[in-house]
């Protein structure tokens, strides 16, 4: 392995410098693997364009990351999870990006998306995928998934985001009959008109303020006859009372919101069956605090309102299945594959709407 190596490092808000820095260094107790592919998240592009708390530049983002083992340090080859893995150099591998301790109250439990001391990859500690090289260290060791032969690492990187988006799927609790309404149709907010539609709803009402992104979402789900897709008005006046229109009596019994607004998480509870189930999907700009809403609608209808994060290890599996067996079309979703240099006119070109999903690739062409 090379001692320097090209990678995409951000060095302020809006901008990513490519450019040669050291290559992560061999250890007897870390993996190192050649960056094959890597997802462009809506977590990085939040950081990418309005920065973040948690990344002080300059640091290497990008955490939805299928590679191939280079280097397995000798105590690494130890790790219960590795020897389990039965991991080997020229493995090609997944790595699934949030970290859990595995000792704490949430993951003796079973819920160690909410570990109290969570890591991610892709910040800081851990360096993220947008470079040629990684490292994975212990504590990402248990979020290992190996990629079968039969898929590319390019559609392997959606396992990360698709596991998030059944985990979301999970807690709405969708089932057979439910009316399911979808707000945000980025690539979060298509897979999971696509799970609803596996898990039986018997109506799916998907929307965006953007004809172009909600166009790129109804090309990739073509295959789904239940969905019904809708361009509301870009002004937040006017967006409730449209959707009010098209909803009808029969309002929704669930509803997730899959985009970073707060107006529309307040307005959600309002178009909501009594009894509904309603999940925030989307994580909210850091100057947004708090949002209002009636909690009388609450208080008489009986909804619940619900967060969603990450995912758990069942998830993980499933969701990798899922892309193996093509029932989630990975293939349309993942539109725009891009080279590192390229990789600011990526993250434009997302803001835009004019892609749905991007994947970056380190070492093409090298």
């Amino acid at each position: 392995m090379n001692k320097k190596m090209l990678a995409a490092v951000f060095t302020e808000i809006g901008h990513m410098e490519v450019k040669e820095v050291d290559s992560p260094e061999p250890t007897e107790d870390n993996i190192i693997i050649k960056v094959d592919a890597c997802g462009i998240c809506g977590s990085d592009v939040r950081v990418f364009f309005n920065g973040s708390d948690s990344v002080k530049p300059p640091w290497i983002l990008g955490h939805e990351v299928a590679g191939t083992v280079l280097h397995i340090g000798k105590r690494a080859k130890e790790d219960f999870y590795i020897k389990n893995l039965n991991l080997k150099i020229n493995d090609r591998i997944i790595l699934i990006s949030t970290l859990s301790c595995g000792a704490c109250e949430f993951c003796r439990t079973g819920r160690e998306n909410l570990c109290i001391n969570k890591g991610l990859t892709g910040y800081p500690p851990y360096p993220g995928g947008y470079a040629q090289y990684m490292p994975i260290v212990d504590i990402q060791f248990k979020n290992i998934f190996k990629i079968p032969d039969n898929l590319s690492a390019i559609l392997a990187t959606l396992t990360d985001p698709l596991s998030d988006a059944l985990h979301g799927i999970n807690i709405l609790d969708v089932n057979l009959g439910n009316k399911v309404l979808i707000i945000g149709s980025g690539p979060i907010g298509t897979m999971l008109a696509a799970l609803s539609h596996l898990k039986g709803a018997s109506e799916i009402i998907l929307t965006d303020i953007s004809d172009e992104r909600l166009n790129l979402s109804k090309n990739a789900l073509s295959k789904f006859n239940r969905i019904e897709y809708y361009n509301v008005p870009k002004s937040l006046e006017e967006q409730e009372k449209y959707l009010r229109n098209i909803l009808g009596e029969d309002l929704p019994d669930r509803i997730i919101v899959a985009s970073p607004s707060p107006e529309a998480q307040e307005y959600s509870l309002r178009l909501s069956k009594k009894g509904a189930k309603i999940v925030y999907f989307g994580g909210l700009p850091p100057s947004v605090k708090n949002i209002k809403f009636e909690s009388n609608i609450l208080h008489y209808g009986e909804q619940m309102i619900l967060g969603s994060y990450a995912s758990k290890y069942e998830e993980q599996k499933l969701a990798l299945k899922l892309i193996v067996k093509n029932m989630i079309p990975a293939d349309k979703i993942i539109n725009h594959i891009s080279e590192l240099e390229n990789i600011n006119e990526s993250f434009n070109l997302i803001r835009s709407g004019k892609v749905l999903k991007v994947v970056i690739t380190p070492n093409e062409g090298r």
